[in-house]
Parts: C-alpha cells; sequence; structure tokens
C-alpha cells in the first residue's frame, strides 16, 4: 500500500515537472507560441509518407533494373517503421488518457490505492477501451462510464462544468470531477445481455456481475452496440487470457 501511493505520488510530480517545461518551451520566441507537440507531430508525419513515396517509386520502377529489389526492401522498412510510429502514438494517448482519468477519478473507499496507468493481473499493460454516458434504467440516474481492457468503472460527475473550463473528457482544461459509484466490474466476472426485445426504442443493455444486475440505458442504439461490442470482446479476451 505505501510502495503504491509512493509511486502515485512520484508519478504526480513528474507531470507536474513535465508541464512546467511545456510551459516554458511554449513562451520560448523561437517556437513562436506554438506548444512542443506540434513540433513533435512534424517527424511523425514526415515518416507516414515515406511508405507512399517509395511504393510510388517502385511502381515506376521495372523489375529488372538494379534498384528494384532495394526498393522492394526499403518499402518493407519503410512500413514496418511506419507501424511502430503509430503504436506509439496509440500507447502515449492511452497513457495520457489514463493520468487524465487518475486526476479527474475519486476512487474513495477501496482497500488499496486504484492506479490506473500501471500494469494489469494477467493482460499486461492497462488500456482505455470506451467512455460515455449512461443511465440506470428505473431512475434515470446519470453516471459516466470507463471501459478498460480489466474492468469497467462506474462513476457519477461530482464536479459540475466551470466558466473557464471545458466539458469535453481527456482535455486537459477540464474542469470535470467524477466519483467511484460502485467498486470496480472486473470483466472476466461479466455478461452482458440485450433485452429480450433490442429492436425496442430504448438503448438498454444489461451487465451481470457475480450476484448484482446493472440494467443501463445509453445514449442512443449506436452508442449501446459499441458498449456491448467492447465489453464483450474484452471479457472474451481476459478470461482466455486467465486459462493461459
Amino acid at each position: 500500500m505505501t510502495n503504491i501511493m509512493s509511486l502515485t505520488r512520484f508519478c504526480r510530480f513528474l507531470m507536474h515537472i513535465k508541464q512546467n517545461v511545456f510551459q516554458r518551451l511554449a513562451m520560448d520566441p523561437r517556437c513562436k507560441g506554438m506548444p512542443l507537440s506540434s513540433f513533435i507531430l512534424k517527424p511523425m508525419q514526415r515518416v507516414t509518407r515515406y511508405p507512399l513515396i517509395i511504393k510510388n517509386i517502385l511502381e515506376n520502377t521495372p523489375e529488372n533494373h538494379p534498384d528494384h529489389s532495394h526498393l522492394k526492401h526499403a518499402l518493407e522498412k519503410a512500413e514496418e517503421l511506419c507501424s511502430q510510429v503509430n503504436e506509439g502514438v496509440r500507447e502515449k494517448e492511452n497513457s495520457d488518457r489514463l493520468e487524465w482519468i487518475q486526476a479527474h477519478v475519486q476512487c474513495e473507499g477501496l482497500s488499496e490505492q486504484l492506479v490506473f496507468n500501471s500494469v494489469t493481473n494477467c493482460l499486461g499493460p492497462r488500456k482505455f477501451l470506451h467512455s460515455g454516458k449512461l443511465y440506470k434504467a428505473k431512475s434515470n440516474k446519470e453516471l459516466y462510464g470507463f471501459l478498460f481492457n480489466d474492468f469497467l468503472l462506474l462513476t457519477q460527475i461530482t464536479k459540475p462544468l466551470g466558466s473557464s473550463g471545458t466539458d469535453k473528457v481527456f482535455s486537459p482544461k477540464s474542469n470535470l470531477q467524477y466519483k467511484m459509484y460502485k467498486t470496480p466490474i472486473f470483466l472476466n466476472e461479466v455478461l452482458v445481455k440485450l433485452p429480450t426485445d433490442p429492436s425496442g426504442d430504448e438503448p438498454i443493455f444489461h451487465i451481470s456481475h457475480i450476484d448484482r444486475v446493472y440494467t443501463l440505458r445509453a445514449e442512443s442504439i449506436n452508442e449501446r452496440t459499441a458498449w456491448v461490442q467492447k465489453i464483450k470482446a474484452a471479457s472474451e479476451l481476459y478470461i482466455e487470457t486467465e486459462k493461459k
């Protein structure tokens, strides 16, 4: 418990230092008011063009030309590099979202501190999958769900939008705060079901977790489909991985 709390404080300290560095760089006249992220994107944007350029050259190079085999090899390496860059971008985006959730969601009452940006029991690093408004079907109580690759967290909004903030989830300027509504619903213990008549007007679905059933309503039929598909897929992967 002490080690986890120390790690959490250390991560927050690093985040504070990072923000200070970014602010100083943005104030540098050479940056012309542009954030560091805009410069970091430039190499990535160039790298993603390389496969298209090399492929175009390859298509206009005869097969008997001595450069043809070299171009094929270069295209393979460029596509491999592009794939690695895209994966790195996805990992960074996932990490940023997990850190945002850590700062904006209060999880009181748990026996251990919940560190979102950490390693799961058997699925490797935790991954954010989906989020959105959900409503309790009977009471119409508004909730906000955060789905990860190992659990679903249902929360409530506790701090309304301030005049200087934004209601956009994952925005650095967001004033929104959430608190845990129920303890995490681990996906290796759930069963997701649609109502008897899924073609009805209400986008309702059921989540069975151990001895409790949550009947929830999404904001639309499409959103319900997204929730059900993502929860089912994550649950199946969790259960299959546990068996190995």
